[in-house]
């Protein structure tokens, strides 16, 4: 079992400052929906760019209807995170 530190602080500065305190750790790091709204894709190659070995977990908590989550869920894809 690994650690998931949720990324839910009032500005993308504080996360990747957490982030960054978090660097040498092997664990999980949860991007919510306003974090990700907020701060967007740049945020998500930012954290990589901290740690390429973090393993991300973008939870969008999506839900629609099939062919819009099978679309959803290929856009993510391209995104590199680890779990959705």
């Amino acid at each position: 079992m690994k650690l998931c530190v949720a990324l839910d602080l009032p500005s993308a500065k504080e996360n990747l400052q957490l982030a960054t305190q978090l660097q040498d750790f092997d664990i999980w790091l949860k991007v919510g929906l306003r974090t990700y709204i907020r701060d967007g894709q740049e945020f998500l190659k930012n954290l990589k760019n901290i740690n390429p070995n973090f393993k991300i977990f973008l939870d969008l908590k999506l839900y629609d209807i099939p062919n819009t989550m099978a679309d959803a869920s290929e856009e993510i894809c391209k995104l590199d995170v680890d779990m959705f």
